[in-house]
């Protein structure tokens, strides 16, 4: 099955996705303001994605569960506005069971390019990013 979900991103830092399936809006997420302005934003792929993760122009991440439309954790870079955000990637960790429940199993991992030349990669929880 194909997603046919568009994601729009607005000034006022809300997240807006669209099922083109269906008439209306899918979700709408707002991101805390005291974050930054949202510079690029990574979902995880298949036909049920569950978790969306943005970066800001203040360095920081915010990990959004789709399911209920909630960012539900953040993290910021060291370098705050020094290291905004450019560019994130989204994959799964390798695990069992696809990390739907709340065992072990697969687990996001997030690339993300900040500041001058940096690269870092980390395992999101909603307890602590690793």
């Amino acid at each position: 099955m194909r997603v046919m979900t568009w994601r729009l991103i607005s000034a006022l830092a809300l997240i807006h996705g669209w099922d083109l399936r269906a008439p209306g809006e899918a979700y709408r997420i707002r991101v805390p303001p005291q974050l930054g302005v949202i510079t690029c934003v990574a979902a995880e792929s298949g036909t049920d994605p569950r978790w969306l993760v943005a970066g800001t122009t203040a360095g920081a991440l915010a990990l959004v569960d789709l399911r209920f439309g909630l960012s539900v954790a953040e993290w910021r870079h060291p370098a705050g506005a020094a290291a905004p955000i450019d560019s994130l990637a989204m994959a799964r960790s390798a695990g069992g069971g696809g990390g739907h429940s709340g065992g072990g199993g697969a687990r996001p991992l997030v690339w993300a390019a900040a500041g001058r030349d940096e690269v870092g990669r980390c395992r999101l929880t909603l307890s602590n990013p690793r």
